[in-house]
């Protein structure tokens, strides 16, 4: 009797030490889990970097997610033909995000804001593969993050410039530069506190290295200043006046030397 008593009990000390052993187990997986999502997050612009952050409390405003496909084009809706993107490939098209979000800052007219922009460079590469030769070609002259700086640019200008091209096209005669009633008032409000990180993107067969903003989680935004008004139209199409589109504000605070980037144009910093 007494063997078959040790037996048992060596037998539920053995089942007691697997189960402790096999919660331990799963506890740290679920925490390696945790650990690995949490080193996996990634934001392309910080929170605070919005006009209900940089506003006085209280400003009424009104959020607009937008989900477009941007289009560089032979035509007057093009901010530029110095357009870096457009030079690179003319009637360039891919798919963007941001919120466009209009406030009634107490001014006589409106102003509108445009923020938490996001794209993948990956699809713009598969669009453009003249822009991996560029990237590759700023890789070898150790101006890389430059350049990424210079399309994030690029791509937030004709984001601008779209929005007042459409306002334009909806407003005729709101706009006009000689009657002098109303600017279209735009700020593009972007975080200067990330970095760039390369990311492999496509099928496996035909993997794309391509490069995303990853925040430092500091709290320095650039606000871009642009106002619009319609100088002529050429065969109904508007042709847009720029006023203080070289107008930046920053704001001060904190952010990590390695991961600030100017506010400004890429092209006069």
């Amino acid at each position: 009797m007494n063997n078959i008593n040790k037996y048992f009990a060596v037998i539920i000390f053995a089942l007691v030490a697997v189960g402790f052993f096999y919660s331990c187990s799963k506890d740290s997986d679920h925490n390696n889990s945790q650990s690995k999502d949490v080193a996996t997050e990634t934001r392309a612009v910080d929170n605070h970097c919005t006009p209900q952050k940089l506003l006085p409390l209280g400003t009424p405003c009104f959020d607009m997610p937008r989900s477009i496909l941007l289009i560089f084009p032979s035509s007057h809706a093009l901010y530029s033909n110095g357009s870096t993107l457009y030079s690179l490939c003319p009637g360039l098209s891919f798919n963007v995000t941001y919120i466009y979000t209009t406030c009634n800052t107490g001014l006589p007219n409106e102003t509108n804001y445009i923020h938490n922009i996001e794209y993948n460079i990956a699809d713009i590469i598969a669009a453009c593969p003249a822009l991996q030769t560029a990237i590759n070609n700023q890789i070898a002259l150790g101006n890389l993050s430059g350049f990424l700086d210079l399309l994030d640019f690029d791509i937030s200008k004709q984001i601008e410039f779209t929005e007042a091209y459409l306002a334009a096209i909806e407003f005729p005669l709101r706009y006009l530069c000689d009657e002098r009633l109303e600017f279209y008032n735009i700020k593009v409000i972007e975080s200067r506190c990330f970095t760039w990180v390369l990311y492999i993107d496509g099928p496996k067969d035909q993997p794309i290295p391509a490069y995303k903003k990853v925040s430092c989680n500091g709290n320095i935004c650039c606000i871009r200043i642009g106002q619009y008004c319609i100088r002529e139209f050429d065969n109904g199409e508007p042709v847009l006046d720029g006023s203080g589109n070289s107008t930046f504000e920053k704001t001060e605070g904190f952010c990590p030397v390695n991961c600030t980037h100017e506010c400004g144009d890429p092209d006069l910093i």
